[in-house]
This record gives C-alpha cells, sequence and structure tokens, in this order.
C-alpha cells in the first residue's frame, strides 16, 4: 500500500504506459483486499483503453478471478473464452503462465478438473525466468486432489512446497499443505493432517487472507472434531467464520458449522444443535447453489461460444450459396433445382442443428439436479423437491416420513476394495432401495454414503415394515457374485411430521439423530424417532 501511494504521488512523471500498469496494480490490489467492484471497474477500463496487449491479456485474467469470486460466473467463462482466444499470440513467458494459471484455477471451479490439469501441465513448459514450479505445482495439484488422482506420500507436495518456499511465496506453499491435508484425510490418515495443521496455523493467521484463514481453521476443526478433540474443533469452527458467513458461499462454512452441530450434539444440548445444524444446511445449500450455478454457467457459455461458431460458419455457407445462385441464374432451369434441393438440406441442418441444441440443454439441466454416479436426486434438488412436498402435505393434513440412510463401514470397504469398488457398492444399494420405493417417493443421495427417502401419505405406524425391507435387501446384496461376498449393511433413522411438524430442518435433524442412535447401538438396524421423542416428553 505504501509503494502505491509513493508511486501515485509520482504519476504526473510517469508515461502513459507507465500509468497504465499502475491502474492494473490498483486492480490487483483492491481484488486481494476484497473490493471485488472497485477491482472488476479497473480491470474493464484497461480492456477498453489500454494500447498494451500484453498488459489487457494479464487485466482479463485477473478480471476472471474477481468474477468468480463475486459469482458473476457466466461473465467469468465468456472472459476465461475470450482469454484462450488471446493466448496463442502470447509470446511472454510471465504473461503467459499468469494466464494459464487464472484459467486452470476457473476450470477446475467449474468441476472440469482435466482441462484444469491439461492447463497446469503447460504451465511447466513456460516457467518465467527466475521462478519455479512453485504456481504450476498449485495448480496440478488443485486438479489432481479434487479428481483424486494423487496419494498423499506424493512427491509433489514436498517438491512444491521446497519450490513455493524458495520464491518467498509463503500463501503459496500453505496452500500445498492444506492440499496434502485433503489427500490425508481423504486416506483416513488423521494423526498427520492434525499435526500439519496445527504446526503451520500460525503462520496462516499471520498471512491476513480471510478466504484461507477460513478454509484452513474449518479443516483444522473437522479434523479435531474426528479425532474426539470436541472443546478445541467447536473453538477453531467458530473462531474461523467470517463476520458476514451469509455473503460466502464457500463450502468452508458448512464445514464449520457442521462441526459446530456435530459438538453441540454430542454435548446432548439439543437446542443449540438445531441452531447449528440450520445454519449448516444454510450455508451448505449456498455451497451447492454456487457450484451448481457455476457448472450450468459453464456449460451455456460454451452451448453460446459453439452456436457462435455455427452461426459464423452458416454465414459463410450462405455467401457461397448465394454466389451459386448467381451461376445457376445463367444456366438451364434444371440445374436451378439442384439450388433448390441444396437449399433445403441447409435449412433441414439448421433445423438439426436446434434439435440438437435443445437436447443438450435438457441433458445439461439432468445433470445438475441428478447424482452423477447413482442417478437419484442430488442432494439440493432432494431437498428442493422434499420442501415442496412438504408444503403440500402441510395444506392438505396429511403425514410424511423421511428416512436417512447410512452404508455401515463405508470408508472401510473402500480402504479395503477400492473406490471403483466402493461406487459399484453405491450404485447396487440405490437400485435395491429402487424396489421398495413408489413413484411419487422422494430418493436423494445426501453426500458420500449418505441417502435420504422422502416418503409422502406415510406415518411411523406404518414407516417400519418398509424400511426394515430396504435394510434387509441392502444386506442381502453381500451374497451377490460381483460384491465377492464383502459385508454390506445399512443403518436407517427415521422421522415422522406427526412429531417434527412440516419444517424439512427439523425433520432432518430428527431422523439425523435417529440414525445416530442406530449407528450407535450397533448399526444395520433401523431406529425410528419416536422413541427419543417419548423421552423427551416424559423429561
Amino acid at each position: 500500500m505504501r509503494l502505491l501511494r509513493t508511486m501515485d504521488a509520482g504519476q504526473a512523471a510517469m508515461t502513459a504506459d507507465q500509468r497504465w500498469h499502475l491502474k492494473y496494480l490498483h486492480g490487483w490490489q483492491d481484488d486481494y483486499q476484497g473490493d471485488h467492484a472497485s477491482a472488476v471497474t479497473l480491470f474493464r477500463q484497461i480492456l477498453a483503453q489500454c494500447p498494451d496487449a500484453k498488459l489487457r491479456f494479464r487485466a482479463r485474467a485477473t478480471l476472471i478471478n474477481s468474477l468468480n469470486t463475486t459469482r458473476q460466473f457466466e461473465p467469468a467463462y465468456r472472459e476465461l473464452d475470450q482469454l484462450m482466444r488471446d493466448l496463442p499470440g502470447i509470446t511472454d513467458p510471465a504473461v503467459r503462465y499468469q494466464g494459464l494459471a487464472e484459467a486452470s484455477m476457473l476450470l477446475n471451479l467449474a468441476g472440469q478438473s482435466d482441462l484444469a490439469e491439461q492447463l497446469a501441465r503447460q504451465m511447466f513448459q513456460t516457467i518465467p525466468p527466475g521462478q519455479s514450479i512453485c504456481l504450476a505445482q498449485v495448480r496440478l495439484l488443485d486438479a489432481l486432489v479434487l479428481a483424486a488422482r494423487i496419494k498423499a506420500d506424493d512427491p509433489a507436495f514436498p517438491q512444491g512446497i521446497e519450490a513455493c518456499l524458495k520464491d518467498h511465496q509463503v500463501l503459496l506453499s500453505d496452500l500445498i499443505r492444506i492440499q496434502h491435508v485433503d489427500a490425508l484425510v481423504r486416506e483416513g490418515r488423521m494423526v498427520e493432517a492434525l499435526h500439519q495443521l496445527l504446526t503451520f496455523h500460525d503462520e496462516v493467521l499471520g498471512l491476513g487472507y480471510a478466504q484461507f484463514t477460513v478454509d484452513w481453521d474449518s479443516t483444522l476443526a473437522s479434523a479435531l472434531y474426528r479425532t474426539g478433540r470436541y472443546a478445541e474443533a467447536a473453538r477453531y469452527a467458530s473462531e474461523g467464520l467470517p463476520k458476514r458467513p451469509w455473503e460466502n458461499p464457500s463450502g468452508a462454512i458448512a464445514k464449520a458449522y457442521r462441526v459446530l452441530y456435530r459438538v453441540a450434539k454430542q454435548q446432548g444440548d439439543m437446542a443449540t444443535a438445531l441452531a447449528w445444524h440450520e445454519k449448516y444446511m444454510d450455508a451448505e445449500k449456498r455451497q451447492l447453489d454456487a457450484a451448481s450455478a457455476s457448472s450450468l454457467a459453464y456449460q451455456r457459455v460454451r452451448q453460446e461460444v459453439a452456436a457462435k461458431e455455427r452461426e459464423l460458419k452458416g454465414s459463410t455457407d450462405e455467401n457461397r450459396i448465394l454466389q451459386l445462385q448467381q451461376a445457376l441464374d445463367r444456366k438451364a432451369v434444371e440445374t436451378s433445382r439442384l439450388y433448390i434441393a441444396l437449399l433445403i438440406v441447409a435449412l433441414a441442418s439448421v433445423g438439426f442443428w436446434l434439435f440438437r441444441l435443445s437436447r443438450s440443454h435438457q441433458r445439461y439441466m439432468r445433470m445438475a439436479r441428478h447424482d452423477g454416479l447413482t442417478g437419484i436426486f442430488n442432494r439440493q434438488h432432494f431437498v428442493e423437491q422434499a420442501e415442496r412436498m412438504l408444503a403440500s402435505a402441510q395444506r392438505e393434513g396429511s403425514h410424511l416420513c423421511l428416512l436417512l440412510m447410512d452404508l455401515d463401514h463405508f470408508k472401510l470397504i473402500n480402504d479395503a476394495h477400492g473406490h471403483g469398488f466402493g461406487d459399484l457398492v453405491l450404485k447396487r444399494a440405490v437400485a435395491v432401495c429402487h424396489d421398495h420405493l413408489r413413484k411419487n417417493d422422494i430418493f436423494g443421495r445426501l453426500g458420500g454414503e449418505e441417502f435420504g427417502i422422502l416418503l409422502p401419505d406415510c406415518t411411523l405406524a406404518n414407516v417400519s415394515a418398509r424400511a426394515e425391507a430396504i435394510r434387509i435387501t441392502i444386506a442381502e446384496t453381500s451374497d451377490d457374485e460381483d460384491t465377492r461376498g464383502v459385508m454390506i449393511s445399512a443403518s436407517l433413522g427415521v422421522a415422522s411430521t406427526e412429531h417434527a411438524g412440516y419444517d424439512l430442518q427439523q425433520l432432518m435433524a430428527d431422523a439425523d439423530h435417529a440414525l445416530y442412535r442406530a449407528k450407535r447401538g450397533g448399526r444395520n438396524r433401523v431406529v425410528l424417532d419416536v422413541v427419543e421423542l417419548g423421552e423427551r416428553a416424559a423429561s
């Protein structure tokens, strides 16, 4: 900041190019400090007026980050498309390196980890003079960790940290550390993950980067909870929350709320647990909404670009047809008929492409609403459909039951037999559940190995048999040939609007508590929330 103020004072003696560079530095500083609106304004001024092509490219690269941070996804992906079109004309290694880094990051956030990995690997071929592989390694590890294509013991982690520290890039070195923590947690190595999170906690706080502090503290809180250190987990989860969490759709905030909810429930403080659970559900919905919006925006921009390319190609074809028509006017009528036939074919092609575009849009809408592995509703669409059904049932005075189902010891199955086999178990469990569901039942994957089933026109008096049938059917999949005799079972917790009312968050909290009792009682069983409700009434 002091350096920028010093430079501002000397603007009168600067050349026009130097003043444009100073404007870019101000935009970058505003973006880092969270004043994204000011940053976007400055970057767009550079794009509209600056004569320097390299500086315009750098401004567009940083603008992409600002737009993504403020959830302006479609403008971000339009700028990304233009950036990738400009990239072949950029020969300066430092400028090209920055563009590839921003593009890789945005594609990774859109869930396009394969494309993000390709761009990150291109960065290794464009390392600017005097720099190390630090940033390239960060972007590559982003893609590999998100896609679960790297092990925690891979030497890429320590190599990246060492390179970043040599470049005095402490923030980037800590970014690699939290990527490494994610890999450790995925492999169940909680002690190592916790050691790393605690060792570098003060360093991360000293960086003053608010979003990264939230990510670090929420991950630390989750690790502490999973190792039974509940009080410390609650403290770090509370300290890591930003002052205005509702403005930020980060999954880290939902993770912090989830820890606070689970700690309160562990302590038996159900009122506080319910309050934290509501915040957790709201934060997770915001994060899922942001992820879905980002993915849909990416697909929409892809379709727009493809449509423009087809339109341009069609315009070229139309000019050629007009030239052909002029030639045909000088020929016989029979030859003219050939032109008419060609025109009909062209119109049919346009109709075909419009049909394909409509089908593609329908396919993308389905992808946004359904779980990619099992084909049932994803959490966001399940919540939306459940809230509609609960509102309708409340108006009609009918009751519903919610089943929360969790596959027992699923992590052990993954660790022992691999993620491919784990995916098979998930799909098989979903398939057998369908045999016990009606057309109007709502079935969704809530995350990992946890599923939700909302049953309309149902009460606790008649839900037990259906839930037990589902449990038995899942257990019987252990005898299937392709599951190799692996023990597969599920625990189910059931809640009803008879006791929880028609608020989805309360209904899920009651079912989750029943599921917890099923797990605590030995797993592979069904627990109805009515028992706990009776106990609460008696007290």
